[in-house]
């Protein structure tokens, strides 16, 4: 996608965890309205870097500052502060809209889930463990580190000589 925005949610999703993924999915009704309203949010709404983004979180509701920081997103890179502060005050106007809703697109993914892999002869966790992880994880995998290496991003180890793996790194574009 441009601007790598598939990417950039994907890794979001992962940072946040399941538990606020799953809150977000609840009041977004289905993966695809949540997909298609975080994609639109970064590639038409532009991140400003001067923006105050920690500054906003404050604004949130107690419970989402307190997952904010137990995430530790803090740490992060603010892109990904802004993409949670949009996400939550989205998710919060739509609680007012709609303070109960229906949850039957997710109890339908869980469903067929249970079914495919009692097909199977499998628990679900089980068919999630050992088919369905390993067969979209390499897929996943190799779409970060495309993106990692069209971006120029370099991840280095907490122990890692940092002086040490740069001489590496530039060594291997010589």
């Amino acid at each position: 996608m441009p601007k790598d925005v598939d990417v950039i949610l994907e890794t979001f999703n992962y940072l946040i965890g399941e538990r606020m993924l799953e809150e977000l999915l609840i009041y977004f009704y289905s993966f695809r309205e949540y997909y298609r309203y975080a994609y639109r949010l970064l590639c038409l709404y532009e991140y400003n870097s001067e923006d105050d983004v920690l500054g906003l979180i404050n604004d949130l509701p107690l419970i989402f500052r307190k997952i904010f920081y137990y995430q530790k997103l803090d740490e992060q890179a603010e892109l990904f502060i802004w993409l949670y502060y949009c996400l939550v005050t989205e998710m919060e106007r739509r609680k007012k809209i709609t303070p109960e809703p229906n949850q039957a697109v997710y109890e339908r993914l869980i469903d067929e889930q249970e079914k495919t892999a009692k097909r199977v002869k499998m628990t679900s966790e089980e068919f999630i463990e050992e088919r369905f992880i390993p067969k979209v994880a390499p897929i996943l995998k190799k779409r970060n580190e495309d993106f990692m290496e069209a971006n120029n991003v370099y991840v280095f180890d907490d122990d890692a000589d940092i002086e040490a793996e740069l001489k590496k790194l530039f060594k291997k574009s010589d």
